[in-house]
């Protein structure tokens, strides 16, 4: 299978490194709910969650309707991940993607 690059994201910009995001009001596309549990959960649940929904997506065959809310979700679910991984400060400013190792 071809990779593509991922669609990189609004949040990832250099100005928005350290800036709080607002709370759970703040996540679109999300009910209340969700976006409560989603601003409390640490950064491994939520990334596993989105995970989950891409698996979902790629494996399902559902209605075009259910398939642009659940990315929706998801795409919402990475931002949050990103905000969380910027929060942390996990990668220094002028790490470069080369330099993290992976598995």
């Amino acid at each position: 299978a071809e990779s593509q690059p991922a669609p990189s994201l609004p949040a990832a910009s250099a100005g928005n490194q350290g800036a709080e995001r607002p709370g759970s009001q703040g996540i679109k596309g999300l009910t209340g709910a969700e976006a409560e549990a989603l601003a409390s959960m640490p950064l491994s649940a939520v990334f596993n969650k989105a995970q989950g929904m891409y698996n979902q997506l790629s494996a399902e065959d559902l209605p075009l309707e259910d398939k642009e809310t659940l990315n929706s979700k998801a795409l919402q679910y990475l931002q949050h991940a990103e905000h969380l991984v910027d929060k942390a400060a996990l990668f220094s400013p002028n790490e470069s993607i080369e330099e993290v190792k992976s598995e």
